[in-house]
């Protein structure tokens, strides 16, 4: 296996109309969501073989999740049906180009029930890249799955990807966020991080300074995601440079962010130069940003390619 990404698998309910408050939509087009279940879904597109370790609940929401990510090409082997805790779900306003508010409802939910009991050592410990997102880390026993995973894989040598995925409305208090992402950083390799992020996890604004900090506690890349600033990244083998964004006209911004790491992990898989595989990454983001879904936005590679290579700005 190319990939295993561990984490939130939802139901994303983007509103159809646009500039409209969440309390006067009146109807919403259903997707897969949640950033590591995007990511996936990104990975497999560019043609990557994945495999998810999650969980849905036992409700027509998670059938249609885990059909999507199977005729994906994704294995869903590992993504449990949970009896207890219904499917996540996630309502969104769009006010573009910058302006995408979400709703979660996610307490309870049956993605935070992955356990240590769903991580097999041997498999994890055996793909390219293990993938895990932040949001896993609000709450017991996912939490502790993650953890285990990612400390796993730290033992043997191999290579983790951790995005913070920074969702304030899953966590309890902010300080408990920052040290438990604090501590799944420690365990990882690269580290993908928007400014809000870096932030809070360094207590520092300025992202030359919180990238640097964040090295110090153990990977060897630190992504800072920028929007439409594109990416600053700092690597301990190539130094500190930037890649600029691909300007696109803005549909929907909420997927750059899960587009941009499926096409920044397609190159680190396949030992990439950072800076193209960053190139790749913003392109992808480019993408999924000018179309009005995440998940069902993502492009192939050969689409990737083709697209960076029409872009005025692709240098």
């Amino acid at each position: 296996m190319d990939a295993i990404v561990l984490g939130r698998v939802a139901i994303d309910l983007y509103a159809n109309e646009s500039g409209v408050n969440l309390k006067d939509v009146r109807t919403f087009t259903r997707f897969l969501g949640g950033s590591p279940a995007n990511i996936a879904v990104g990975l497999a597109r560019l043609g990557a073989r994945v495999a998810f370790i999650g969980r849905v609940g036992r409700d027509p929401f998670g059938e249609f999740l885990r059909e999507f990510m199977a005729a994906e090409g994704i294995d869903v082997s590992a993504l449990r049906v949970d009896a207890s805790y219904p499917t996540t779900l996630a309502f969104a306003e769009m006010h573009p180009p910058d302006h995408f508010p979400l709703l979660m409802y996610r307490r309870p939910s049956a993605d935070a029930q992955v356990s240590m009991d769903d991580i097999d050592a041997e498999w994890v410990g055996s793909s390219g890249l293990l993938i895990a997102a932040g949001t896993n880390l609000a709450e017991s026993p996912s939490r502790e799955a993650t953890l285990h995973a990612l400390s796993l894989r730290a033992a043997q040598g191999r290579r983790n990807v951790f995005d913070v995925d920074f969702r304030p409305a899953a966590w309890a208090s902010l300080k408990g966020a920052a040290l438990y992402a604090r501590i799944a950083v420690s365990l990882s390799d690269v580290v993908l991080a928007n400014e809000q992020e870096l932030s809070l996890l360094t207590d520092d604004s300025d992202p030359l300074r919180s990238t640097a900090r964040l090295l110090e506690w153990g990977p060897r890349v630190v992504v800072a995601k920028r929007g439409a600033r594109g990416v600053l990244m700092r690597s301990r083998e190539a130094g500190v440079f930037d890649v600029p964004a691909l300007p696109v006209p803005v549909v929907n911004t909420l997927g750059a962010g899960d587009g941009f790491a499926a096409g920044f992990c397609y190159g680190v898989l396949n030992d990439w130069p950072l800076p193209e595989a960053a190139r790749l990454g913003v392109t992808v983001g480019a993408i999924v940003s000018s179309r009005f879904s995440c998940s069902e936005a993502m492009p192939t590679l050969d689409e990737a390619q083709r697209f960076l290579l029409s872009s005025p700005d692709s240098g």
